[in-house]
């Protein structure tokens, strides 16, 4: 009966002050749907669970390498894995496996390309998924010399296969091998990230410390009870043993162990510790904000609170009002919450999947689940406890006879002085630097996504050529291929001319060590990286790339030939910097050396070209380079075209396939994109996080003007009767406007320099991902200081102004 009342009594009291109820409910939403969002994406990024059974125990051991040494990633040689398998007590089940080979099947007759994966069958048993048609891979098929079977995904099945009911045991060619159909998956498996061939990996037998053998990724299953951090202790103790047993091959790199979800994701932590901060910031603010708020609302029923005390009213029943309208606002603005979250996730979801030329790992599900809405109830639940909680304590606090010695309806304080300095400092550093961070971040990778890559795109088409090595292992045949399909392509109407890179611009492309001549060679220790991509020898040209100094590759540079080289102006400078500086023609005749211990040839600089992007935009400008190799001289299986077309509409796919058939039906082409497209597209997943940490902003920004406005408005309010005595004694109108002003000059200082120092170093360990992050600092340093600059002198010098216009009598007697 007393719940039934009290509940009317609260409805009836947020009735009459329906706009400050929505305000509150606001601070709710924007701060549980930000949040929400943000621990999605999280998750997604590096703590989701796989969708089997024990999901939550698949990890992958990563150690450093040669080619990138201070960043573990999951790559090991065939001796250290095996060693791994033996020894490591904190795995249940360890497997290898090469995730990312493309995969051309053939029936004879057509021909197409799916993402492939060669495992050690234990990987596919742990996930505990059974095939829909025929078995899964057995420890038999990855023996030396037995027969090649693979499984395929249930899209093959259908697409490829037409859902032949006669699959298992059928023979189909996968790069250029036959082999027997042994299963079918079930739909939607596409594990290990987003796969649909699965074939036997055929490790060396008795391998050895320092053979030459494809870089493998290990994953496995932890022990029931093991921790990702036991499990990093044991890794880097049991490399120690390795390192101390054969120093000759190994280094102690760094190593660790993590889950599964991180197998494409290693360099992403500091983003995803960002993340973990905004969320924290988010959620404080909010519950600052709505705590002030609620106290604004407190103090405005601090005479009814008075005498209902008088009245006999115990604590508990001053405090039960004020947490049941807190709680019924916290619901509501909950509600609202989770409804903005279902939006926000149903638009990055869209945004994801329409992500062109991306395919997303297999475990990447942005909605709305149990355990999302069972989260918010949490975070809801604090923001009531600890905001609603703020108000009620100060209930506890009332001075009877204070209170109604004072005569005061409106201004009585329920909390002042030391605590209100110190929410007002803490939101303002919080905000400053929050705002400070996500704007340096937000503008580099808007900058970043207009970043002109140095080749001309327009009315150009990608695809992607990959090459049986079964049928294509010698230099000769790729070089025949590749010629061949030149004037295939060349010859379809519409068609202006070719080229092909085994790397395009904005994708990256592999990295080699380099031994520049005249530099002492030690073999122990770690040369220098650079990216290496083998072009057509009119590559430049065609997408009118400027030659800075030499000349370009042309048809006299053969396999036969010296060995020369193309290098990007950044990196000759990088590389030669004292001769770049004295004369760029200068660096044209330095030789150097690729991969020095497998006794390569000195390569000679022949030409410098304008800066291409080769690299994100994001990275530093040196990583963004390449050396480039002509391709008669360093052939690859996998290559990208570029086919430039009269018109930027065309889509004449088939044409473009009849070509390649004609060359050779087994090898189709695939994934056909627009050059414009590809280039823009490359940073397509960046740009939706920078729209987040926009909004982000925009929320931020919201919550500390409300909060701030409201916290120093009502304290400058409170302080009416004080401005009236000392007007009353001769103080000007200025002086006493300075007076409050001055005080939000103070607040404004200190958050100012303390909120930009965190926001400095706080950027840090992003750099590791947004190297120009700093560059962006005089920005938007002096941005934010200005918004905040106004925030505070409006919220000192407009109640300021309204006090300083009553007359002093007027503000002695103010209520």
């Amino acid at each position: 009966m007393i719940l039934n009342s009290n509940f009317r009594f609260a409805l009836r009291i947020m009735s009459k002050r329906t706009g400050f109820n929505c305000l509150c409910a606001l601070v709710i939403a924007l701060g549980l749907s930000i949040s929400l969002i943000n621990i999605a994406l999280m998750n997604i990024v590096a703590y989701e669970e796989l969708p089997f059974e024990d999901g939550d125990r698949f990890a992958i051991p990563r150690v450093a390498n040669q080619i990138n040494s201070t960043v573990p990633v999951e790559l090991w040689d065939t001796y250290q894995y095996t060693y791994l398998k033996e020894n490591a007590q904190s795995f249940s089940e360890t497997g290898a496996m090469l995730p990312s080979l493309a995969g051309v099947i053939s029936d004879g007759e057509t021909s197409d390309r799916y993402n492939t994966a060669a495992l050690t069958p234990n990987l596919l048993r742990i996930t505990q998924i059974q095939p829909l048609l025929g078995r899964s891979l057995t420890e038999e098929d990855e023996l030396q010399g037995a027969q090649p079977v693979a499984m395929i995904s249930h899209r093959v099945w259908q697409n490829f296969f037409n859902g032949r009911q006669d699959i298992i045991g059928s023979l189909a060619q996968i790069n250029g091998e036959n082999r027997t159909i042994v299963g079918v998956m079930p739909p939607g498996f596409a594990y290990p990230i987003v796969n649909d061939i699965w074939i036997p990996l055929h490790l060396t037998p008795n391998s050895q410390p320092g053979d030459e053998s494809p870089l493998l990724t290990v994953a496995g299953l932890l022990e029931e009870g093991a921790s990702i951090r036991s499990a990093s202790e044991e890794l880097n103790n049991l490399l120690d043993r390795l390192v101390s047993q054969y120093p000759e091959h190994y280094q102690s790199y760094p190593a660790d162990v993590r889950p599964y979800v991180l197998i494409q994701n290693a360099g992403t932590m500091p983003l995803v510790n960002t993340m973990a901060g905004v969320i924290v910031i988010i959620i404080l603010l909010s519950c600052l904000n709505l705590g002030n708020l609620l106290l604004v609302r407190a103090n405005e029923r601090y005479q009814e609170l008075l005498i209902r005390s008088t009245v006999g009213a115990n604590r508990l029943n001053l405090i039960f009002p004020v947490l049941l309208e807190s709680l019924l606002i916290c619901i509501i603005g909950g509600s609202i919450g989770l409804l903005l979250t279902y939006g926000g996730m149903a638009f990055v979801d869209n945004a994801l999947l329409n992500l062109r030329g991306v395919e997303l790992p297999f475990w990447v599900h942005f909605d709305l689940t149990g355990e999302t809405i069972a989260l918010a109830l949490i975070i809801v639940l604090f923001i009531w406890l600890l905001a609603g909680g703020i108000p009620a304590w100060k209930m506890t606090r009332i001075d009877i006879a204070q209170g109604l010695g004072s005569g005061s309806k409106g201004t009585a304080q329920i909390g002042h002085g030391k605590s209100t300095t110190i929410i007002v400092g803490f939101e303002l550093i919080v905000s400053v630097f929050l705002l400070i961070l996500c704007g340096m971040l937000v503008l580099n990778i808007e900058a970043a996504s207009r970043a002109d890559y140095g080749v001309e795109s327009a009315n150009r088409l990608t695809a992607r050529v990959d090459l049986p090595e079964a049928n294509y292992a010698t230099d000769q045949t790729r070089n025949e291929y590749f010629q061949n399909l030149q004037i295939e392509l060349e010859s379809i109407p519409g068609v202006v001319n070719t080229t092909f890179a085994t790397a395009l611009p904005g994708t990256g492309g592999s990295f080699t060590p380099v031994r520049i001549e005249d530099t002492e060679f030690n073999p122990e220790a770690r040369l220098p990286i650079h990216r290496v991509i083998s072009v057509e020898e009119q590559y430049f040209q065609k997408l009118g790339v400027e030659l800075v100094g030499g000349r370009f590759f042309d048809f006299s540079d053969t396999a036969s030939s010296q060995q020369v080289a193309i290098v990007d102006e950044v990196l000759a400078r990088h590389l030669w910097p004292d001769t770049y500086d004295e004369n760029p023609e200068l660096v044209i005749g330095e030789r150097f050396m690729l991969d020095p211990e497998e006794n390569s040839q000195w390569i000679t600089v022949v030409g410098i070209n304008s800066h291409i992007i080769q690299n994100s935009p994001l990275s530093e400008p040196q990583r963004r380079t390449a050396i480039y190799r002509p391709f008669s001289q360093r052939t690859e299986p996998r290559v990208n075209l570029v086919i430039e077309t009269r018109e930027n509409t065309f889509d004449d796919f088939l044409s473009l396939q009849q070509a390649a058939s004609a060359v050779d039906r087994e090898v189709p082409l695939y994934r056909f994109r627009n050059f414009d497209l590809l280039l823009t597209d490359s940073m397509a997943a960046i740009v939706i996080v920078g729209q987040i940490f926009t909004v982000v902003s925009l929320v931020t920004l919201g919550l500390a003007a409300s909060g701030i406005y409201a916290i120093i408005s009502r304290t400058v309010l409170q302080r009416t009767h004080e401005s009236g005595v000392r007007r009353a004694l001769g103080s000007t109108d200025l002086n006493a406007v300075l007076l409050f002003v001055r005080k939000g000059l103070v607040y404004f200082s200190i958050a100012i320099a303390i909120g930009g120092a965190m926001a400095t170093v706080g950027s840090q360990p992003l750099s590791v991902l947004f190297p120009q992050m700093a560059d962006y600092l005089p920005i938007v340093f002096p941005s934010v200081t200005l918004l905040f600059g106004l925030i505070i002198m409006s919220a000192s010098y407009l109640p300021a102004r309204r006090i300083v216009a009553m007359e002093p009598g007027e503000a002695l007697h103010y209520e």
